[in-house]
């Protein structure tokens, strides 16, 4: 007899359970159709994601490489402006040493001139000796002879006592010859006294004259004195300038290393590495950076990462263009 099974009255059992193993099976594959959606669904992001990843990976690899010709640019625009400064102390030391020949030969003519206006007034001693020796002939011979209207009436005088010799001691012979001799003695005394003067006026201006040269030989020793100077002062300020443009670029050359095909163990200056310093990987094509234990690769930041992060495989993350 068949089991009461309510409203509807009894049923078979076989179809009852087959019914309900049915009906259990389409929950199934319809949790399992759901399922299936959501991994497609989860497929599909991952998919999004990897190419999301794969595209910042490509312009991270084009960053690296621009700060690799970046730094490349500025490691030779330092070195150009280190042999420039050199090239600028060269040019300032020539300049100093040809102010320094233009100051000596300067002094040279300040020395020659003031030989020369030692000479001008030795040439007026002489000049005025000259002139003192002549005006003590003149007076000797006013003395001795008298001056010229004095000697031109002792003639007059001996033309009469010719006329009456009884008068005088003396011929007419003697006394013409008497008068002649002091005349000419005495003209010889005004020309030397002549000549004296022109001599010591000549020894004067030449004196005038090497003092003027001694003056201006003075005022180009100063000129070039000042010059040298200036001179100096521009070879410090370009020697300071190569100074600072060398120490810009060892401080340069420290952080940046340049192209190398493996991880460096030291510097371009074989000292030890700093953390921080970079270096492009021509190997890899990448750009390592030295965290103070190891060279890591460098990559783009991405969401909320933060520059000291690290990915699985040990890459240092730094967003944007790096800055040396």
């Amino acid at each position: 007899m068949g089991i009461f099974r309510g409203t509807g009255g009894t049923g078979d059992s076989t179809t009852d359970t087959t019914v309900t193993t049915v009906t259990e099976k389409a929950a199934e594959a319809a949790s399992s159709a759901t399922s299936a959606a959501n991994s497609a669904t989860s497929a599909a992001n991952s998919a999004s994601s990897a190419s999301t990843s794969a595209t910042n990976a490509a312009t991270s690899a084009t960053n690296s490489a621009t700060s690799a010709s970046n730094a490349s640019t500025s490691e030779t625009n330092a070195a150009t402006s280190a042999s420039q400064a050199a090239t600028s102390a060269t040019n300032s030391a020539s300049s100093a040493t040809a102010s320094a020949s233009s100051a000596s030969s300067a002094s040279t003519s300040a020395t020659n001139a003031a030989t020369s206006a030692t000479a001008a007034q030795t040439a007026e001693t002489n000049a005025e000796t000259a002139e003192t020796n002549a005006e003590t002939a003149y007076a000797n011979t006013l003395a001795i002879f008298g001056n010229a209207t004095d000697v031109q009436n002792a003639v007059d005088d001996a033309e009469k006592l010719a006329i009456n010799p009884e008068d005088s001691q003396y011929t007419l012979s003697d006394a013409v010859t008497t008068g002649y001799s002091a005349l000419h003695y005495a003209a010889k005394a005004e020309d030397y006294k002549t000549a004296a003067e022109v001599s010591k006026n000549a020894a004067e201006t030449a004196e005038t004259a090497a003092e003027t040269a001694q003056g201006l030989a003075e005022t180009a020793k100063t000129a070039a004195e000042t010059a040298q100077s200036a001179a100096e002062t521009a070879q410090a300020a370009a020697e300071l300038a190569q100074s600072n443009a060398e120490t810009v670029y060892d401080n340069f050359d420290d952080r940046y290393l340049g192209n190398k095909s493996g991880d460096p163990l030291v510097d371009n200056d074989n000292d030890g590495l700093t953390t921080g310093t970079l270096y492009f990987n021509t190997t890899e094509n990448e750009m390592r950076v030295y965290t103070g234990t190891a060279w890591v690769a460098v990559q783009e930041l991405s969401g909320d990462q933060t520059v000291n992060s690290l990915t699985s495989n040990n890459d240092v993350v730094v967003k944007g263009i790096l800055e040396v």
